[in-house]
């Protein structure tokens, strides 16, 4: 009945904006839910998640409207040639699999998807995770430069993606609470070990996610908008409960490290250094003095304490052996994007499942994107600088986590192109314009039809 509901309310929300401001809006409606949605992989209609089917309905729109506007949308060059490495290394692995007899020899790896019996499309078959891992890559770049937003437009989805984060990680707290029992009423599965996975299938997912966006929601607190300013304390609060909840080690380090950066690459966020000389110290006084028990309670619940995720190292450790078995096996092209989510480290799970080939497509795929946002750091700094970070700190939690084929990993690469592609825009306009002033001339202007001049 719910369901019903929500959908009825975004098909009036569709109509009605269609008719006040076009397909371009109902477009950009669609994807700022998507963008909304798009983290909350445990959520389900049917075999799809709703952030995949606004999304859909999106590039649709999108797709004619650039149709009629004869509008083409932009990707790198270094993008697309990654993403062909990757279709490449899965295509050989279609042609020369592993032997049936290998593969029933390794260790077996417990996807969250099956662990919790989330009806999904996801498959045991190479060619089909593949294509998937693939529009994970492409399609949300794609529907972003359809759209072709303006700068603010950008900042605009930016936030809208940050809300999808914020909103799983007040389920977490909810939970935690036991105000709600959102987590356990949509997996039918209570996570262990005093971890909340807020809208997320696993703690981890929702660590990852709150780690994207804390470049975002930290940048709230220089905005010029008032009301953002306001939201930004109250939010990061919200960020630090939600990743501490979900008991990830690697989540807590990533978070003070995407903060971290965020401040050191936005200026307006940076102190200055007569506030520093004050706080500093007091902050070291306070951290001596009633800190020491904070910060051990910090330490525990996040699993940094000595020996709380001894058990979590050793799993990881006999799943990464096993990921450098199958690379050995075959260091081409690996042995299928059916196991490109089992070691625990994403660019070992690259070398594993799509082989030198799929790892260098990767590498080439993040190339594009980071010289797409060091281009459009020219003209939009702290922006830019934001999502910059976005995408530095997953590929930095990426040495200790596995999701790789989740569509709320590649936002950041989706904005920095959709950004960037705003300058190309307006480089391209005044080229036109420059080629119209340089065709024209008094002569020309003078010259009749019959060839006469006056």
């Amino acid at each position: 009945m719910g369901a019903a509901a929500g959908i009825g309310l975004v098909g009036a929300a569709l109509v009605l904006a269609t008719v006040r401001g076009g397909v371009r809006i109902a477009g950009a409606l669609l994807l700022g839910l998507g963008l909304v949605t798009v983290s909350w992989n445990a959520v389900r209609i049917g075999p799809f998640q709703p952030g995949d089917l606004f999304l859909l309905g999106a590039a649709v729109l999108l797709f004619f409207e650039g149709l009629r506007h004869r509008r083409a949308p932009w990707l790198p060059a270094l993008m697309l040639t990654g993403a062909a490495l990757i279709a490449a290394s899965c295509l050989l692995t279609a042609l020369g699999p592993p032997s049936p007899s290998y593969l029933s020899g390794r260790v077996l790896f417990v996807n969250p998807y099956v662990q919790y019996g989330l009806h999904t499309l996801t498959s045991g078959n190479n060619l089909v995770q593949g294509a998937q891992f693939l529009i994970a890559l492409v399609l949300l770049p794609v529907v972003v430069q359809l759209l072709q937003p303006t700068s603010h437009e950008v900042r605009w989805l930016a936030a809208m993606w940050a809300m999808s984060a914020l909103l799983s990680a007040i389920v977490a707290i909810g939970d935690a609470t036991g105000i709600s029992h959102v987590s356990r009423d949509l997996l039918g599965y209570v996570v262990g070990g005093g971890r909340y996975a807020g809208l997320s299938i696993q703690p981890n997912h929702l660590a990852v996610a709150l780690i994207l966006v804390t470049p975002v929601v930290l940048s709230w607190v220089a905005s010029t908008s008032k009301a953002m300013r306001v939201v930004s304390v109250p939010a990061m609060l919200v960020l630090f409960g939600g990743v501490l909840l979900t008991g990830s080690r690697g989540g807590l380090v990533g978070m003070l490290l995407a903060a971290g950066l965020t401040i050191v690459l936005v200026p307006e966020l940076r102190p200055p250094p007569r506030v520093l000389a004050v706080v500093l110290p007091v902050l070291g006084l306070v951290a001596l003095g009633v800190g020491a028990s904070v910060l051990a309670d910090i330490a525990t619940q996040s699993r940094l304490a000595a020996g709380l995720g001894d058990l979590s190292d050793a799993q990881r450790s006999v799943l990464q052996s096993q990921a450098i078995a199958d690379f050995s096996l075959s260091p081409l092209h690996g042995i299928g994007f059916d196991h490109i989510d089992e070691a625990h480290q994403v660019f070992l799970q690259l070398l594993a499942a799509g082989g030198v080939i799929g790892l260098a497509g990767y590498g080439l795929y993040w190339i594009g994107v980071l010289r797409a946002g060091v281009f459009a750091r020219r003209f939009e700094p702290a922006l830019a600088s934001v999502l910059l970070v976005s995408a530095v700190s997953f590929l930095a939690i990426s040495l200790v986590e596995n999701q790789v084929t989740d569509r709320y990993l590649y936002v950041p690469a989706a904005l920095i192109v959709g950004l960037a592609a705003v300058r190309r825009r307006e480089g391209a306009a005044r080229r036109t314009s420059r080629r119209a002033v340089a065709s024209w001339s008094p002569l020309s202007a003078r010259r009749q039809p019959g060839g006469t001049m006056h």
